[in-house]
């Protein structure tokens, strides 16, 4: 398979305006690392730092206990061990949000897999 053709499957489309004129453009998201947690960021302003973003929403969210109660010298650990990526590419805590869907990938933060359940 070409690199072409595989830059195309990544990119996804999204519709916008209403069914009878409808644009369509295109976002990238990179698969979420095996191993990571992904945080969505979305914000109609630019954001100046990544770190307190990241540490209020992960307070927020309810999937991942071990996230829900991270402090900051963890979060700041994190960084420090380049386990925060944007895109794939390593963050730090300064890293600004540009205006739309952003997404965070915590390396080592993956929310353990559901067994099924045996009906025996």
């Amino acid at each position: 398979m070409s690199s072409e053709k595989k830059a195309q499957e990544a990119l996804l489309p999204v519709s916008e305006g209403s069914d009878s004129e409808s644009t369509e453009s295109t976002i990238k998201v990179t698969p979420v690392p095996l191993g990571a947690y992904r945080v969505q960021i979305d914000t109609k302003v630019p954001l100046p730092r990544l770190d307190t973003v990241l540490l209020d929403l992960c307070r927020k969210q309810k999937e991942n206990i071990k996230l829900k109660i991270l402090s900051r010298a963890s979060l700041k650990e994190l960084f420090k061990k380049k386990r925060i990526r944007i895109k794939g590419q390593i963050a730090t805590p300064s890293s600004s949000i540009a205006i739309g869907t952003t997404y965070v990938d915590i390396l080592g933060f993956a929310l353990p897999e559901k067994k099924p359940s045996s009906d025996s």
